[in-house]
């Protein structure tokens, strides 16, 4: 694994354990699914669904159709167990799931456009695109967009990698 990947990994597993659901959102399920594929296989029978996330003990939910709630609460149900969830709320999104895990794939991580990182953002709904330096956020967007992800749906970010 390449260290950018660790190190990210590394830190989202930590931050979701600071926040104590006890299993990172991100983390590997057992069948070797990842909540990307699980979350845009959802999208599919509930759509507009965009993930979930925790405040507190209130689960944020992600549509872009509010009204299909049922469904989706339904769908993450067994992903809910044992969080200690006092509550559900539903946020409306932007994009479903599928649209940003597609689109986090169409993003090539390289030293052309010094893209180090790339997230699924279920949170901003919305695709989160680290590079290297500050001066290259302008071409990578402009190369994003040629890849047919929308202005609205990114987000740049300098995300500086240390090797190890």
């Amino acid at each position: 694994m390449s260290s950018w990947r660790s190190h990210g990994a590394l830190a989202l597993i930590v931050a979701m354990q600071v926040l104590g659901t006890g299993r990172p959102l991100s983390a590997q399920g057992a069948g070797g699914e990842y909540p990307d594929d699980r979350w845009a296989a959802i999208a599919e029978r509930v759509p507009g669904f965009a993930g979930w996330w925790r405040d507190g003990d209130t689960a944020v939910v992600m549509l872009v159709d509010t009204t299909r709630r049922a469904d989706a609460v339904k769908e993450i149900a067994p992903e809910l167990q044992g969080r200690h969830i006092r509550m559900i709320r539903v946020q409306r999104a932007d994009f479903d799931f599928k649209e940003l895990r597609d689109w986090k794939h169409a993003v090539p991580l390289d030293t052309v456009y010094h893209m180090a990182m790339v997230d699924a953002d279920e949170v901003r709904n919305r695709i989160v695109v680290g590079v290297t330096d500050s001066s290259y956020i302008g071409s990578a967007r402009r190369h994003l967009l040629t890849l047919g992800i929308p202005a609205r749906a990114l987000v740049m970010t300098v995300d500086y990698v240390v090797a190890r």
